[in-house]
């Protein structure tokens, strides 16, 4: 499913304003819709009701939290601190977008695709994305939100390696705050022994865009 971007009402045609902006072109057998939200508490792993091939964006509030979603398990992991997983407990917004083929509603407006199947309908809620964020070039370095108080969004990934005491190589996952993008800690990859790996860091993804969404849309 491709979207456009955000609209705005003019006064004259077709306007939906629920979810954001409408859909320019959408696969009636394969479209991403929300499928499933959470706003709670997060103690470090939350069990997601979604296929593998799923979008997942979350809003949480504490940049000392690396965030990761594994796809073999649904399951979004928080480490807070290196090799850690929980320790904490913060609030927790979480968007996931799944392959969904719209149903029929009872009310509202319907739309068929090329296919015949339905395309779309007024009971779903498309992915809009309102910002393509900079990842920052360093661990400890910070990209800001172009809208903070509307919750931004991100997917929780894995974005490289930090190698600390020459010992240890560990896992960096992106982090947030709700005015920043940046990195945070997350599972061992690898322990050698003292003084036996060069003390790098290396991020591919640095510089690299990632989409945000806002939270406002959707809660």
């Amino acid at each position: 499913a491709i979207y456009q971007q955000p609209m705005t009402n003019d006064g004259w045609g077709l306007y939906v304003a629920q979810g954001g902006a409408f859909p320019a072109v959408v696969n009636s057998a394969a479209s991403l819709f929300l499928t499933q939200t959470y706003s709670g508490p997060f103690t470090g792993t939350l069990q997601l009701n979604c296929s593998e091939n799923a979008m997942v964006f979350c809003n949480c509030p504490a940049e000392s939290i690396g965030l990761y979603f594994d796809r073999n398990s649904r399951q979004l992991i928080g480490y807070s601190n290196w090799g850690v997983v929980g320790g904490f407990s913060v609030q927790l917004n979480v968007c996931v977008f799944d392959i969904k083929t719209p149903t029929i509603p009872d009310w509202g407006l319907m739309i068929y695709g090329a296919d015949g199947g339905v395309s779309f309908t007024s009971a779903e809620t498309p992915l809009v994305v309102r910002q393509w964020a900079s990842l920052p070039n360093y661990y400890g370095n910070w990209s800001a939100f172009s809208a903070p108080g509307n919750m931004p969004m991100i997917q929780p990934a894995s974005m490289g390696a930090k190698t600390t005491n020459k010992s240890d190589t560990w896992q960096v996952n992106l982090a947030m705050n709700n005015n920043s993008l940046g990195y945070g800690p997350g599972l061992r990859y690898l322990h050698v022994g003292t003084n036996m790996l060069p003390d790098v860091e290396a991020i591919p993804y640095r510089g690299k865009t990632v989409p945000v969404i806002w939270g406002s849309d959707y809660f």
